[in-house]
């Protein structure tokens, strides 16, 4: 093993001395990369994959399935809680007027006059 390359053996189409190594292409030439050596304690700052060419384009679909499951589970919770008036106050209108249907559902029912 190479003391600067503790991972594994250097290959014939590596130089470690000058931070270079061959790169294969897909027409069997070569590309000279560079190896940039980063303190592991640097390394969480670095991207996991890093992005190729222009980000995709957001979508702006609502979710219907994602928007009503989001809505029964404030509503719920604002039922449990008897807390109906305040999901004006952090949710988007549209979940929020779902969940405040969700919540008058499931108001207890009175017992029934016999």
């Amino acid at each position: 093993m190479h003391p600067r390359h503790p991972a594994g053996p250097v290959l014939p189409d590596q130089d470690p001395d000058r931070g270079q190594e061959l790169d294969e292409l897909p027409d069997n030439s070569h590309e000279v990369g560079v190896i940039e050596w980063i303190d592991y304690r640097k390394t969480a700052e670095l991207p996991i994959f890093p992005p190729i060419g222009p980000p995709p384009p957001r979508r702006h679909e609502v979710d219907e399935q994602r928007l009503f499951t989001e809505a029964c589970l404030h509503g719920l919770r604002a039922r449990l809680c008897d807390d109906v008036e305040s999901l004006d106050g952090y949710l988007p209108p549209r979940v929020a007027q779902l969940a405040r249907k969700v919540a008058t559902v499931l108001e207890e029912p009175q017992p029934a006059a016999t």
